[in-house]
């Protein structure tokens, strides 16, 4: 299994790339860009929520309750008063660090339901709703922020079972195949209750508009590949941006 530091530079490296590419064919918006790109990171550290007993996820979750708190303070900051926001948001933490991850990791073993694909197909769907819901967003938004959140998720699934080959002994450790799974086979009703919230969260989603098309289409595949490289030069005007910060600078 990875430990809590790889998980945290690669999921956040990942997303970083992620949003950056997307960003640079115009698919996400200068504005969603930075939201996408902490979903993505958030998404990487949420398989290990049944993990507990470590200080480096105790801290992690705090600060992903801490995230969502705040999250849900500025979807009401428009309609209440600073003192109603400011015991929202301490309520909203207490709820999600202490209620919904204290649930989990006392309702759920180590790599089992939580460390699976629908879980992370349900973190990704409710992501999408709340932020339609919630925020406002346009529907292809709101999506690609599921979307990074949901690959995030997903990356840390794959660390964990690459971890899980060791390649200098050419075995298979005996966690392998338990980290990318469609469920916890040690728990049958709760892995069909799971797949019945995702396929709920869908059923309640808006749908995905052209998001799916565009996703596939050949077209924006060869945009990102003319991107990869510079077509005129390597840093092509630094200099005169060096010299215009210097020149705003004095």
């Amino acid at each position: 299994m990875a430990d809590f530091r790889t998980h945290l530079i690669v999921g956040t490296a990942a997303s970083g790339i992620g949003a950056g590419a997307l960003l640079s064919i115009g698919l996400l918006s200068a504005a969603h860009a930075p939201a996408c790109f902490a979903l993505g990171a958030i998404g990487a550290l949420l398989p290990d929520v049944d993990l507990d007993h470590s200080i480096p996820a105790r801290v992690a979750f705090s600060l992903v309750a801490l995230a969502g708190a705040f999250a849900l303070v500025l979807a009401l900051a428009p309609r209440w008063s600073l003192a109603e926001l400011t015991l929202a948001g301490a309520a909203a933490w207490v709820v999600l660090r202490h209620g919904v991850f204290g649930a989990i990791n006392r309702w759920t073993v180590h790599r089992g339901l939580v460390h699976s694909l629908p879980a992370a197909a349900a973190f990704a769907l409710a992501t999408v709703l709340a932020a339609q819901r919630l925020y406002g967003l346009p529907v292809e938004a709101a999506w690609l922020a599921g979307g990074f959140l949901g690959a995030g998720f997903v990356v840390h699934l794959l660390l964990d079972e690459i971890y899980s080959v060791d390649l200098l002994g050419r075995r298979l450790k005996r966690s392998f195949g338990t980290a990318l799974s469609f469920g916890d086979p040690r728990n049958l009703p709760g892995t069909l209750a799971l797949y019945a919230l995702a396929g709920g969260l869908y059923w309640l989603c808006p749908p995905a508009g052209g998001l799916g098309q565009r996703l596939l289409d050949a077209g924006l595949y060869r945009q990102l590949g003319a991107r990869l490289l510079p077509a005129h030069g390597w840093f092509e005007g630094l200099p005169g941006l060096a010299l215009e910060g210097l020149r705003r600078l004095l």
